[in-house]
């Protein structure tokens, strides 16, 4: 980008965000100052660090297995007030347009 106003303009058009050229000299105004405020995160020595690749690599899944369950499509149609071609019906929701 040549300049901050090309960049802040290429970003709004990004973010589809439509400002007025006040709103746009606000947002960059709010956005110098949060990248200063980001500044803060290279104060910190992360060399020794080793990224993390894999969370929870070391535990074991918390996950379930699945399970194969009986289809019970029919006895769930039976149960409802309505169905239309094996699907179950229902009536316009009366707060809905």
């Amino acid at each position: 980008m040549e300049n901050k106003n090309d960049w802040i303009d290429f970003l709004l058009k990004k973010a589809k965000f439509n400002l007025t050229d006040e709103e746009k000299i606000k947002f960059s105004k709010d956005l110098e100052i949060f990248q200063e405020e980001l500044k803060f995160l290279d104060s910190f020595d992360l060399e020794k660090i080793e990224p993390l690749r894999v969370p929870f690599e070391n535990q074991e899944s918390s996950l379930r297995e699945d399970e194969n369950i009986k289809n019970n499509s029919k006895k769930i149609l039976e149960n409802a007030s309505s169905s239309k071609e094996g699907f179950i019906f229902l009536e316009k929701y009366k707060g809905s347009k």
